[in-house]
C-alpha cells in the first residue's frame, strides 16, 4: 500500500513569485505527494520543482473536477496522467481515523475534507478562501 502525503500550497490573498512555498511535509520514500490548494499556476510549477528531488515515487496535482492527477513519477506503479481517488488518499493519510472516515463518507467538498484532516485553522481558512477578483 502506497503512503499518500498532502502538500497544500494554498494562498488566501494575491502573492508574488518571491513568496516562499510552505515547508514540505514529511515524505516517506515511495509515497505519493498530492499538491493541492488555490494558487497561481506558477506556484504549482515551483512546488513541482521543489518536490522533484524528494523521495516521493510520484507527484499529483489535485483537480476538483477529476481528483489527483499524477504529473511526475519515478515509479512503474504510477503513470503520468493517472487519476487518483482523493477519498482513498484521504483514508490513507489519516490512517482511517474517525475524523477522516466521517469527512470522507460525506458529500462535502474536498477542501472541507482536507480542512478536517489538517485540523489547522490557518490551512482550513486558506482552503475556504475564494480567489481574489480581478
Amino acid at each position: 500500500m502506497t503512503t499518500s502525503v498532502i502538500y497544500s500550497i494554498a494562498v488566501s490573498s494575491p502573492i508574488t513569485p518571491s513568496e516562499p512555498l510552505p515547508p514540505l511535509p514529511a515524505i516517506l520514500r515511495g509515497s505519493l505527494v498530492v499538491v493541492e490548494g488555490r494558487a497561481p499556476i506558477w506556484r504549482y510549477g515551483m512546488a513541482l520543482n521543489l518536490l522533484h528531488g524528494s523521495p516521493a515515487a510520484a507527484i499529483a496535482f489535485y483537480d476538483p473536477r477529476l481528483g489527483a492527477v499524477v504529473v511526475a513519477t519515478h515509479s512503474p506503479e504510477w503513470k503520468v496522467g493517472q487519476v487518483v481517488d482523493v477519498t482513498s488518499a484521504c483514508r490513507e493519510i489519516a490512517r482511517c481515523s474517525s475524523n477522516c472516515e466521517k469527512a470522507c463518507s460525506s458529500t462535502r467538498p474536498v477542501w472541507r475534507i482536507l480542512a478536517s484532516i489538517y485540523q489547522d485553522p490557518m490551512t482550513a481558512h486558506a482552503l475556504q478562501s475564494k480567489p481574489p477578483r480581478r
